[in-house]
């Protein structure tokens, strides 16, 4: 009998080793949930936030640009862009919407307009509007903060399934609980 109580000591003592890991495995995962959550709402320069309000306007000078090529190429099928029809017509004009994109709109000019025609002087301006605002100062560009934030999210994967590991032994040894 001692030689089973020996046994069942050691077992126990295992499954407590293994508890114990999970815990600390646990541990682990909402260490670095705190780190990451950390780094994903800190919030970001005013040269980080201005590289992204440059690509937002530059988006939407593409979508004007885009209504604006349609429009043109629509035209362009028709001899209204002949050289001789031109040529004949005193009051000649290309009569392509630069402004708006496209015919029939009720205003002289669109923002997708202003947009596309002066990126540089929009964001430029805007960035003089928003410049006494309070701005973090970061040591870390956004590039490496995206490098850190996958860095952990692997980490985090990885405790993950090696905790899940660790339980399914319990599990299948029966000394889950």
């Amino acid at each position: 009998m001692a030689k089973a109580d020996s046994l069942i000591e050691q077992i126990k003592k295992a499954a407590k080793e293994l508890k114990a890991k999970v815990a600390e495995i646990d541990t682990s995962i909402d260490i670095a949930q705190v780190e990451l959550a950390s780094v994903k709402d800190a919030r970001i320069t005013r040269a980080e936030f201005m590289e992204l309000v440059k690509e937002d306007i530059r988006r939407k000078g593409l979508l004007f640009a885009s209504g604006l090529k349609q429009e043109t190429a629509k035209r362009l099928g028709t001899s209204y862009f002949s050289h001789d029809a031109a040529m004949k017509r005193p009051d000649w004009s290309l009569s392509i919407p630069y402004l708006t994109g496209m015919h029939g709109v009720p205003v002289e000019v669109v923002d997708g307009a202003l947009y596309w025609y002066f990126p540089d002087i929009i964001s430029a301006r805007f960035e003089v509007a928003i410049s006494d605002m309070d701005w973090p100062d970061s040591d870390m560009p956004t590039a490496a903060k995206r490098e850190l934030i996958r860095s952990i999210e692997g980490r985090i994967k990885a405790l993950r399934t090696e905790r899940d590991t660790l339980t399914d032994e319990l599990i299948q040894a029966g000394l889950a609980g």
